[in-house]
C-alpha cells in the first residue's frame, strides 16, 4: 500500500494519475530498458558509433549498455 493511497479518513482511495515510477518503468532505447530519460543509453550509442564500435570503459552500465546496442547493430 502507498501512503498516497490513504485518505484522511484512513480508507483506501483508488490513485487516478500515473505514478511517476510507471511511466518511467515503460522506457526503453531500442529495446533495452532505461530509466529517466534515457540519455546514459543515447550518449553511449552516439560515441560507439564516433569509435568505430570500440567497448568504452564507463562506470555508467547505462552508458555501456548503448555502446553495446550499437555494436551489436541493433536498429
Amino acid at each position: 500500500m502507498k501512503i498516497s493511497e490513504i485518505t484522511n479518513v484512513g480508507k483506501l482511495k483508488p490513485k487516478k494519475e500515473v505514478d511517476e515510477n510507471d511511466v518511467i518503468n515503460e522506457l526503453k532505447f531500442k529495446g533495452s530498458q532505461c530509466t529517466k530519460d534515457c540519455s546514459g543509453h543515447m550518449a553511449g550509442y552516439e560515441w560507439s558509433m564516433t569509435k568505430a564500435g570500440k567497448v568504452p570503459n564507463s562506470h555508467s552500465r547505462s552508458f555501456n549498455k548503448g555502446a553495446a546496442i550499437q555494436r551489436a547493430g541493433i536498429l
